[in-house]
C-alpha cells in the first residue's frame, strides 16, 4: 500500500507515492475488495492494482482496479527497496513455474518516497545528476527531459521532468532525502528569455 499525492482537480497527476501508507490498517479491508474483483472476473495469475479514496471515516471508494504490474517505477523499484520483496520476479514465476512466493502480508521494512520532478512552461535549459547519487538514502533517479525539450506545467504525468527514488527511516524522512536530492539536480528553466529554478511541490494526497 502506498499514499499518493497528485496535482488539484482536474488533471490529477501522480507527484508523489510514499510507503508504507498512513493507511495499514486498512489494508484487511483492501485485500477483502481485491480478492472480491479477482474472483468476480477470474483473474487466476495477474496482479491487481487498486486505487482508492479514504473519507475521513476511513471508508474505501474504489476508483479504478486494473490486473496490471502497473508502472511510475513502484513494482520494479519501489516494492523491493521497501519489502525485500520481487513483485515481478514472483508473479512471472507464478504464470511460468508456479514455484513462487506469495506476498501475503509483506512487511515494509524501508520507508520510501518516489518523487516526480515537474517544473512550469519553458525550455529545459540545464539539469546534472552528477552528486545526486551522493546523498544518503538515494536508491534510483532518472531524467524524463533532454536539455532543449519544452516543458509544460503537469497536466498528465507524461509532463513531468523526473524521478527521484528515496529511502529513510520514517516517510517523512525518505521525502526530505527525495527533496534535497531535487535540489541537487541544478533543474534550470527557461522562461520569456529569463532562467529560473522551478521544481514543484506536492498538493494533494490520495491513497493506492
Amino acid at each position: 500500500m502506498t499514499d499518493k499525492a497528485t496535482t488539484p482537480h482536474p488533471h490529477f497527476a501522480d507527484l508523489m507515492h510514499t510507503a508504507p501508507s498512513k493507511y495499514q490498517s486498512l489494508i484487511g479491508n483492501t485485500i477483502e475488495t481485491g480478492q472480491k474483483i479477482a474472483e468476480a472476473f477470474n483473474i487466476q495469475t495477474a496482479p491487481l492494482i487498486m486505487e482508492f479514496i479514504v473519507d475521513d471515516k476511513n471508508n474505501l471508494y474504489l476508483l479504478e482496479a486494473v490486473p496490471e504490474f502497473g508502472g511510475e517505477f513502484i513494482p520494479d523499484i519501489m516494492i523491493p527497496a521497501a519489502t525485500g520483496y520481487s513483485h515481478l520476479g514472483n508473479t512471472l514465476k507464478a504464470a511460468t513455474s508456479g514455484d513462487f512466493k506469495t506476498p501475503g502480508r509483506v512487511t515494509v521494512n524501508n520507508a520510501i518516497a518516489v518523487k516526480y520532478i515537474t517544473g512550469s512552461d519553458g525550455v529545459l535549459t540545464s539539469c546534472s545528476t552528477d552528486t545526486v547519487k551522493k546523498i544518503d538514502g538515494i536508491i534510483f533517479t532518472r531524467i524524463f527531459k533532454h536539455i532543449g525539450e519544452k516543458t509544460t506545467t503537469p497536466s498528465t504525468n507524461h509532463d513531468r521532468l523526473g524521478v527521484i527514488v528515496a529511502s529513510g527511516k520514517t516517510v517523512d524522512q525518505a521525502i526530505e532525502n527525495a527533496g534535497l536530492a531535487a535540489k541537487e539536480l541544478n533543474i534550470v528553466i527557461r522562461k520569456d528569455n529569463k532562467e529560473t529554478i522551478d521544481v514543484k511541490e506536492t498538493e494533494e494526497i490520495k491513497k493506492e
